[in-house]
């Protein structure tokens, strides 16, 4: 979980919070002793409906240079 938040930009602190607030939702899962993590059936579910709206949102207001994140 340490290795996806440095790549996010997040200190070991705020990457173990957000795992905690994503096991909470049941978007993910411990996969391992060490700390591995993996994305849930909904987690993806989630993921790909956001990513849906995002593309849509930024290919829609590409032409303008407007970019919404998620």
């Amino acid at each position: 979980m340490y290795d996806v938040g440095e790549a996010i930009g997040l200190e070991r602190d705020a990457a173990l919070k957000t795992a905690e607030v994503l096991f909470g939702f049941e978007l993910a899962e411990i996969k391992t002793l060490a700390g591995g993590i993996g994305i849930t059936e909904d987690g993806l579910s989630e993921v790909m409906k956001n990513f849906r709206f995002y593309l849509t949102i930024t290919l829609y207001y590409d032409t303008q240079k407007i970019c919404w994140p998620i």
